[in-house]
C-alpha cells in the first residue's frame, strides 16, 4: 500500500476480524519511492518479509 493515509483509509473500512487476517505492507508514497533509494530499500525489505510469511503459511521455505 502506498502511503500511510491510504493505509489508514483502507484499514478503517475493514471489519476488525478481517484486519487481523491481513498481511500489510505500507510503503512511502509513490513520489518518494521514485526518488529515494532508502524508500525503495524499505519497500523491498517489506516485500521480502511478506513473501517469507506467505511461504511459511503454505509450508514452503
Amino acid at each position: 500500500m502506498l502511503g500511510e493515509p491510504l493505509a489508514r483509509q483502507v484499514a478503517a473500512s475493514l471489519p476488525t476480524d478481517r484486519l487481523g487476517a491481513c498481511e500489510w505492507v505500507i510503503a512511502d508514497p509513490a513520489a518518494d519511492l521514485a526518488r529515494a533509494a532508502a524508500a525503495k530499500r524499505a519497500l523491498w525489505g517489506e516485500l521480502k518479509r511478506l513473501a517469507r510469511s506467505l511461504a511459511a503459511r503454505r509450508g514452503g521455505a
